[in-house]
């Protein structure tokens, strides 16, 4: 006897219930034609259960189990027949994945752009004052004479020789360091190659030197001696 039922009687009772439950589970497991249309299927228990000592006790393929332990699972048929439904925006973004990214646009460097435009106006510049005036060629080691128009004295023409000790390549900004003695006291003065003040440039003689820097004629009393 179990709680005042006697075995046979539970024996009988668990073959109905399996097979009440078989026969419902059957066609919704088996089922390939048309998906379950909920995810998950929850079963009852019929009318006939099985009530002892206020426990509800089920059977499922011949197995008993309390309600209370039962009920935390569910019981879930699925398949993989059939094609699952996408949504129009799925279908959009998986149809055309390019389409929807926008194009980078590439912009050049502001900086690089006008040092570009900067150059071709400075070698334009160079060019007008080469073809206005007679420019000549000057590199350290040369003993040149310049005639210079002083703003500050009256506009008044200067002449000046001198060697050529440096000079600095920047385009319409180039420059030259001339070196001469005034009353045997050594004077440098810079002076820009383009400059309009300069009226005339003329070469009086070329030294062959190494160095591009001729800082060294400082120490000596008289550059010109050879």
């Amino acid at each position: 006897m179990l709680g005042g039922v006697s075995r046979r009687w539970v024996a009988s009772a668990v073959r109905h219930a399996g097979a009440g439950y078989r026969r419902i589970l059957a066609p919704l497991c088996s089922s390939t034609s048309s998906p379950p249309s909920s995810p998950s299927f929850v079963l009852r228990p019929p009318a006939n259960k099985l009530d002892t000592h206020g426990e509800l006790i089920i059977s499922h393929n011949g197995i008993f189990k309390p309600w209370i332990v039962a009920n935390k699972y569910s019981v879930r048929c699925m398949t993989t027949v059939g094609n699952p439904e996408v949504s129009s925006g799925q279908e959009s973004s998986v149809a055309s994945p390019e389409t929807d990214k926008p194009h980078s646009i590439k912009f050049k460097r502001l900086d690089k752009t006008a040092k570009h435009i900067m150059n071709i106006l400075d070698k334009e510049a160079v060019d007008k004052v080469q073809d206005e005036r007679d420019i000549p060629d000057i590199r350290p080691g040369y003993i040149i004479q310049l005639k210079v128009e002083v703003p500050e004295n009256k506009r008044r023409i200067s002449s000046m020789k001198g060697i050529v000790i440096a000079r600095r390549n920047a385009g319409l900004n180039t420059t030259f360091r001339l070196r001469r003695l005034v009353s045997g006291v050594g004077v440098e003065s810079v002076f820009p190659l383009y400059s309009p003040n300069i009226k005339e440039i003329k070469v009086v003689d070329k030294r062959k030197v190494r160095r591009a820097k001729l800082y060294y004629l400082r120490d000596r009393m008289n550059p010109f001696k050879k």
